[in-house]
């Protein structure tokens, strides 16, 4: 899937009040040679001269700085990914989607599960990065284990999908573009419903085609073909909902043609 094309879409929705994806909070940073003492029975993170801090059993997210989680992420030769998964749990938009971003460049297809207990709909800062990362590490991982990836992401879009918030329908564009990233064909029946659902915006619309493209859903081109043809039928319309059918014509078209 095209980045760039994606991010256009999100801007339309944004532009349109319909997600709410900015980051919760700046981070407070610390310098790596900072030192945080133990109080009482209560042990903190122990930061070291150099590098990241060293986990212990009561290490939590709120112990953890942006500084930490990105030296946690550069330091290629230890395992650091505790620290990263523990980080997935700040209340630090930006502390989240580094580590996110951590997990998914050291292939850490062991921290599925801890991004999959995420409460997605009680973290609205956190839930861009986390789902992202679902879909991107699911691509790494066995099959079995890519499979229950996208159940999950199903089952949390249907959730989603009910919610009525900004956050929840930009938190459905995620996973439209997450499933497409898995590269599990089993995504390909649930794209499709939503495709055809009559309650999915057009501009989501849009990342559902890119998905089938990203998923090379071969089977899917007399779906995309009829999809084609109704929206081009569709009585005019003015403004923006003009522009976003109109995305959605010309990413149809261009998924006819890759998908030959």
């Amino acid at each position: 899937m095209q980045r760039r094309t994606l991010a256009s879409v999100i801007a339309v929705a944004l532009a349109a009040g319909i997600t709410g994806l900015a980051l919760r909070s700046e981070s407070k940073t610390t310098t790596s040679s900072q030192v945080t003492k133990a109080t009482g029975t209560e042990q903190q993170v122990v930061r070291a001269v150099k590098g990241a801090p060293t986990v212990t059993a009561t290490t939590q997210a709120k112990d953890v700085s942006v500084d930490d989680v990105i030296a946690a992420g550069e330091d290629v030769g230890t395992d650091r990914t505790d620290l990263l998964v523990i980080a997935l749990d700040s209340e630090e938009a930006v502390v989240v989607a580094e580590a996110a971003n951590a997990l998914v460049s050291r292939k850490a297809i062991h921290a599925l599960p801890a991004l999959m207990e995420q409460d997605i709909p009680s973290r609205p800062w956190a839930a861009p990065s986390v789902i992202d990362a679902m879909g991107r590490l699911a691509a790494e991982a066995p099959p079995a284990q890519r499979a229950d990836v996208v159940d999950h992401l199903v089952k949390l879009l249907e959730v989603e999908k009910r919610r009525e918030s900004v956050e929840a329908l930009g938190n459905t564009i995620q996973i439209y573009e997450a499933l497409g990233q898995t590269g599990e064909a089993k995504a390909i029946a649930a794209l499709e419903r939503e495709l055809v659902d009559p309650t999915v915006e057009t501009a989501p619309k849009v990342v559902i085609v890119q998905s089938l493209v990203a998923l090379k859903a071969v089977q899917s081109t007399e779906l995309l073909a009829r999809v084609q043809a109704e929206v081009a039928a569709l009585p005019p319309v003015d403004g923006l909902e003009a522009e976003l059918r109109q995305d959605l014509l010309t990413v149809l078209g261009e998924a006819l043609v890759a998908l030959l």
